[in-house]
């Protein structure tokens, strides 16, 4: 068996448990994560993005570990860039 096989029944055997457990909520580990899996996992997809994993780190998510971006501040971006609605029209 490929690879690619054992991924695609190993993903519908997760997906068979969830549903019959109930567990149809999104999972964030899952969908904000750049990669979930081992510590040596993590570090090897880190290490493959070479120069483009910049600041991403590896944080310890209990069940195992997550490479993510950096939490940033939405408003960092445009600090000195947007005003108070109520700056603009006093008179709301």
């Amino acid at each position: 068996m490929s690879g690619d096989e054992q991924l695609s029944r190993t993903h519908q055997q997760w997906v068979d448990e969830a549903i019959a457990e109930h567990q149809l909520q999104r999972r964030p580990e899952w969908t904000e994560a750049i990669a979930v899996g081992s510590r040596e996992f993590a570090v090897q997809i880190r290490d493959s993005l070479a120069s483009r994993a910049g600041s991403r780190q590896i944080i310890n998510a209990g069940e195992g570990y997550e490479l993510r971006e950096p939490e940033i501040s939405y408003n960092a971006n445009f600090d000195g860039e947007i005003d108070p609605l109520s700056s603009q029209y006093p008179d709301l």
